[in-house]
């Protein structure tokens, strides 16, 4: 959106869901679950809340004269999202330490930031019967994967699902469990490292969760692609999509 305004910006220091994406690949990366995850804080109820005396606090910084009800709200949310980034940078800037993974967070994956940015705004050339092939080998993986998990843990569920995963690998397989939040067992990347050799479901789920990111992903450049063809070649704007 800046980038379309003709704004740069530079000196890009943290991100949450960043941050997130390399303290445990295979989470789901919106603000919500974030926090969730690494503040405790159940976000629906929290903004639900409107007698929260710390909301209130928050929506003073605010001039609310003239304004709406739904002005209002959506300024609250706004406040509560911007509070927990500041907050979460300290937490998760903790944890990318503690496991070794500070340096790759700040000098690799943020540095990185800018380049993905350039290669949305400006777009990318694929090759679409190739595009097509690649997606249906990682359909196959995906199908011989899912069933390998089912059958190692002895019945179907959403292996997408952090919580029904969690009660599988903790309350059915009796894994050991290190670490619990208010939303459930935990399944951040450490953890699953932990759990690597307590059963071989572990590294199936780890191979699962790539294949899954790079299915999504071919999905969504397959479905672009046929808007903006060339002969054998497609012409992607990825900058209006991501």
């Amino acid at each position: 959106m800046l980038k379309e305004l003709g704004i740069s910006m530079k000196g890009l220091e943290y991100d949450a869901k960043i941050a997130a994406y390399v303290l445990n690949p295979i989470a789901k990366y919106n603000l919500e679950n974030i926090i969730s995850e690494y503040l405790e804080i159940d976000v629906a109820n929290f903004i639900s809340s409107k007698n929260n005396s710390k909301m209130k606090d928050q929506i003073n910084l605010f001039d609310t004269i003239g304004v709406t009800e739904t002005n209002n709200e959506k300024k609250l949310e706004q406040t509560f999202y911007v509070y927990n980034i500041y907050k979460l940078e300290e937490k998760t800037t903790q944890k990318l330490n503690e496991i070794g993974s500070l340096e790759l967070f700040k000098n690799i994956e943020m540095p990185l930031v800018e380049i993905l940015g350039d290669m949305q705004f400006n777009g990318m050339q694929v090759e679409k019967e190739e595009l097509i092939e690649f997606g249906d080998k990682l359909k196959q993986n995906l199908e011989i994967l899912t069933n390998e998990i089912y059958n190692l843990c002895g019945e179907t569920f959403n292996i997408n699902s952090t919580q029904q995963l969690g009660n599988i690998l903790f309350e059915k397989l009796k894994l050991p469990v290190y670490k619990k939040t208010k939303t459930g067992y935990s399944t951040d990347v450490d953890i699953l490292e932990k759990l690597k050799l307590e059963h071989p479901v572990i590294e199936n789920t780890f191979i699962f969760s790539s294949n899954s990111n790079s299915n999504r992903k071919n999905k969504f450049f397959r479905s672009k692609s046929s808007k903006h063809t060339n002969k054998n070649r497609t012409w992607k704007e990825v900058k209006k999509s991501i």
